[in-house]
């Protein structure tokens, strides 16, 4: 997906999305393919219930 098509489906203004790009801090995987910035990738998924996993904190004990 393309960085305006990406910034149209999460509500973050274009230029906000290429400042962060720019500064290496935009929340998904991208790539500057040409006069576009490509966010995403073919094998990885830009969203975190697309079969990642999440650690969490352990379970507290009783004492």
């Amino acid at each position: 997906m393309d960085l305006k098509g990406w910034t149209a489906s999460r509500g973050v203004g274009y230029n906000t999305a290429r400042r962060w790009y720019a500064d290496g801090l935009l929340p998904v995987l991208a790539r500057k393919v040409g006069g576009l910035i490509l966010t995403g990738g073919p094998d990885r998924p830009t969203t975190a219930s697309a079969g990642s996993t999440a650690a969490g904190r352990r379970p507290c004990r009783s004492r």
